[in-house]
């Protein structure tokens, strides 16, 4: 079986630190692999989906009522940790999410691998303190199956080629 080249051309020339998701808007209609230099040039995962909200209303992806939109916006560890126990629920007993390596692996690593950056360097916008407790609470015993999980996938070659937690 052939293995596909996968070439992330437009990356940097996207984003400057080489990482995805990135996004180019706007402009005129070139080929991906050349992003137009009147286009905005988009990263980080909320700030495109608040432009995909801004762009398609219609979807109702934020709440009409501004609390509740801050709400949304304000995503509490509670339910982060509770997210993470079913995910946890989910493994196979050999850790992976299908019983063996699979898309639905690769959609979740960046979650639990970015966490360390994101919760210590309190990058998020919760209250003072609760960003800094989850990775405590993710040490605990009931989160050990999914700490063995995480150690697997980062231990891929793959990942170690393609994630960088210095350059977060």
């Amino acid at each position: 079986m052939v293995k596909p080249q996968i070439t992330l051309y437009a990356t940097d020339q996207v984003n400057p630190v080489g990482q995805v998701p990135a996004l180019t808007y706007g402009g005129p209609d070139v080929p991906p692999s050349e992003p137009s230099e009147d286009s905005i040039k988009l990263r980080e995962s909320h700030v495109l989906l608040e432009l995909v909200t801004d762009l398609f209303p219609e979807a109702q992806l934020l709440p009409g009522d501004p609390v509740l939109r801050a709400k949304a916006r304000l995503f509490p560890a509670e339910s982060l940790l509770a997210v993470l126990e079913e995910l946890q629920a989910m493994l196979q007993p050999i850790g992976f999410v299908a019983g063996q390596r699979s898309i639905a692996d690769a959609a979740i690593i960046a979650l639990p691998a970015c966490e360390e950056v994101v919760f210590e360097h309190e990058m998020c916008e919760w209250k003072a303190g609760e960003g800094e407790r989850v990775p405590d609470v993710l040490r605990e015993p009931r989160f050990v199956h999914l700490a063995q999980y995480q150690r697997e996938l980062e231990g891929r070659p793959a990942f170690k080629a393609t994630f960088d937690k210095a350059r977060i």
